[in-house]
């Protein structure tokens, strides 16, 4: 959710804490955190804790963590219809992707030939023929002896770069509401 306000719309005092919005601005307002992975001392915090526990990092004892979503899409936790379930302090993705031999869908590069004269016009159930030298004929029967093409033909390919994989974006600020009204369950 977005919040645009001026006045005690956008109060400090009337967010929930642990509320988050984006802001921006490059600082958190009063009585506001950016959301950067930070720790935060419990006992200064103790409302926020509550809320947050250690799902976002600490220690649980004197420190609890904020959620760092410095350069980060936000997910809603669950799971959707035909979707993985996402639990809260989940982090997943990657801006760019190499592309290995096991996500490539399945395909093949064969391709069989025969080092003979073509005898036959048409292709279907035939091998491709070697040298024509004027012939019309490019195909031979299957029966004659197979051919290996040379690895150049039939070779690896592709440059083994990254390819970005985010979507349009603009940037803001992630904060937290620090200080406001504790939310009830009810």
């Amino acid at each position: 959710m977005i919040i645009l306000g001026t006045g005690t719309l956008a109060h400090a005092q009337e967010c929930f804490i642990g509320e988050v919005r984006w802001f921006g601005g490059n600082f958190a307002p009063r009585g506001w955190a950016v959301l950067e992975g930070q720790l935060l001392p419990i006992n200064q915090n103790q409302a926020l804790f509550a809320i947050l526990g250690t799902q976002y990092g600490g220690d649980g004892r004197t420190t609890f963590g904020l959620p760092d979503l410095r350069g980060r899409s936000l997910l809603g936790k669950g799971q959707g219809p035909g979707l993985s379930n996402r639990r809260i302090g989940e982090k997943g993705g990657e801006e760019r992707h190499r592309l290995t031999v096991q996500e490539m869908p399945v395909h093949a590069h064969e391709a069989r030939g025969a080092n003979v004269k073509g005898t036959e016009e048409f292709p279907g159930g035939n091998l491709i023929a070697g040298s024509n030298k004027g012939n019309s004929s490019a195909f031979v029967p299957r029966s004659k002896q197979i051919t290996p093409l040379s690895p150049a033909t039939i070779g690896p390919a592709g440059g083994n770069q990254f390819h970005d994989i985010m979507s349009p974006y603009a940037v803001l600020t992630p904060i937290v509401c620090l200080q406001g009204v504790f939310p009830s369950r009810n």
